[in-house]
């Protein structure tokens, strides 16, 4: 005998959202998915400020927490997560990265993202702050890369910082 499972009925307009485990780092996921959201989009940016940030600060406020572990300790990265203050978590850094966040923020889930907007707000940040943008990447100038091809596979012969 047939069994149904269960029915439902999608429209276009209506989309339905699934509680889902914190897929990705903890540390940089946005609050939606810390929430149970199907991860879109805004997700995907709100991600991607929280490395800016680290890469910028060095940390990030809901690092290093000890007073729990596994899914607690994950529970308790997004409660910190969604109760840090925008302000307080771009503090030190231009103003910029606050209005990125407050902007992904305010999308709603399926919500296209108005790219060329953050494109050029992080492009005249980077003008004000005299930063050249030549479309050459430090992996890219040729020293490097004639060095590689040089040196053999091994790793004694990765660059070094001293």
């Amino acid at each position: 005998a047939k069994q149904i499972v269960s029915k439902f009925v999608l429209s276009t307009r209506t989309r339905m959202n699934i509680a889902r485990p914190v897929v990705g780092t903890p540390l940089f996921v946005s609050v939606f998915a810390h929430a149970g959201f199907e991860p879109s989009f805004r997700d995907d940016l709100e991600s991607l400020g929280y490395m800016w940030i680290y890469l910028a600060r060095g940390r990030l406020p809901w690092q290093g927490i000890r007073d729990c572990a596994g899914a607690a300790k994950v529970a308790r990265i997004g409660q910190l997560k969604a109760m840090t203050p925008i302000e307080e978590l771009c503090e030190g850094l231009p103003v910029e990265f606050a209005e990125f966040l407050a902007y992904v923020r305010s999308l709603r889930q399926h919500d296209k993202p108005d790219y060329d907007t953050i494109r050029r707000m992080f492009q005249a940040l980077g003008e004000r702050l005299g930063v050249e943008y030549d479309g050459k990447f430090d992996w890219t100038n040729n020293t490097y890369t004639d060095q590689k091809a040089s040196n053999s596979d091994t790793a004694d012969s990765l660059p070094v910082s001293k």
